[in-house]
């Protein structure tokens, strides 16, 4: 069932897909990205821009629930509101996450993450 979590990718096909939403409160508010993991049901969905920050996500405000079952790797922006992050939507959890490229300068914009698997 798409609104299970899973312990592993279940075949040797994955599918994986990025977007770059400019923006997620708008893209959430008109219902595409909700839209899109019904339609297409990825099992990975990188989304770039989020603009979201970390004060967000640990108020409780505004809410960021998506259609299935995905755990969320989130990386936004430290050093101002509203600019740059990213977020990871994955079916299965990563064995590990590494948050930006290891320099400081670049890594505070929350731009970067990677996600190992087995």
């Amino acid at each position: 069932s798409a609104d299970v979590l899973k312990e592993s990718f279940e075949t040797d096909q994955i599918k994986i897909a990025a977007w770059n939403v400019n923006g997620l409160r708008a893209v959430m508010s008109k219902d595409h990205l909700q839209e899109y993991l019904k339609a297409t049901e990825p099992d990975i969905l990188c989304l770039q821009e989020t603009k979201i920050h970390f004060d967000n996500l640990t108020s409780g405000s505004p809410s960021y629930t998506f259609p299935g079952a995905y755990h969320q790797i989130w990386n936004c922006c430290e050093i101002q509101k509203g600019y740059s992050g990213v977020l990871v939507l994955t079916k299965v959890k990563p064995l590990s996450v590494i948050y930006g490229i290891g320099q400081e300068k670049h890594d505070k914009e929350g731009r970067v993450l990677t996600l190992e698997y087995e």
